[in-house]
């Protein structure tokens, strides 16, 4: 294994150093056997060796930069093209979800690169268009502003949630209502921060996952009980939940 160790003027006690005051920041360079984005951190112990199992990898590339690996064991640094973009159909990458979804073509898929934030009432007609979220967005819309949102035909696919409605400081709520199409999400479809979520149709799922489809879909227990987050299901097909009987509130 190949270890990057950075000499730091971070602050010492007990001999362990202060990774709050380490920082490592690569835009260029090769490197043999080592992963710029996946850098081993270490701590210096009291008889001054080196423990590399006590901290997880760090990202070692720079805001707006990601690794590159060449094939033959080496690895560089190159811009990424998705840094400050809003969502990308295949290598092509656009300012705003809605000029993605504008510009997609009949097979295409559009992929969320940052959670699209929902603060005006709006229909969309997703037309069957497949969407999907990059690795950590969570979630891929978030509804607020006391926005009402409507959906139909869509065809959403996200690692963790597809929506989720209310601010997540609790300062504002916001509504969502599915007219159909399908969702299949990581964790959650919708859950309710603050606001209503009212289902009439649709095919709803969620991937494997240690909770199973107990938070298909999901209110925040504490607005669920005071009555500011809310569920109504009148229509739509869940895999493995149960609308009228769950554990998710």
């Amino acid at each position: 294994e190949s270890y990057l160790i950075v000499e730091h003027g971070g602050a010492y006690a007990n001999s362990v150093i202060d990774y709050s005051k380490t920082k490592v920041e690569i835009t260029g360079g090769t490197f043999v056997g080592m992963n710029p984005a996946e850098i081993k951190k270490f701590n210096q112990t009291a008889d001054n060796k080196l423990d590399l199992t006590t901290e997880p990898t760090t990202d070692g590339c720079a805001e707006g930069f990601k690794p590159v690996d060449n094939g033959d064991g080496t690895f560089g640094v190159e811009v990424d093209p998705a840094y400050g973009k809003a969502a990308q159909i295949g290598d092509v990458y656009y300012e705003t979800f809605d000029d993605a979804f504008a510009a997609a073509q009949n097979g295409e898929t559009v992929e969320i690169l940052s959670t699209v934030v929902l603060d005006a009432d709006k229909t969309i007609d997703f037309n069957n268009v497949k969407v999907t979220a990059a690795k950590g967005i969570v979630p891929a819309f978030r509804i607020t502003n006391g926005a009402t949102v409507t959906v139909k035909n869509a065809n959403l696919d996200t690692a963790a949630y597809n929506f989720i409605l209310g601010a997540s400081d609790d300062s504002s709520e916001g509504n969502l209502i599915i007219e159909s199409g399908k969702f299949d999400a990581g964790i959650t479809v919708a859950s309710v921060t603050k606001g209503t979520l009212t289902v009439k149709g649709g095919e709803f799922s969620v991937k494997e996952s240690a909770y199973g489809s107990t938070y298909l879909l999901n209110c925040i227990d504490d607005n669920y009980r005071n009555g500011t987050a809310k569920i109504v299901v009148t229509g739509g097909t869940f895999k493995g939940f149960n609308p009228a009987d769950n554990a998710a509130e």
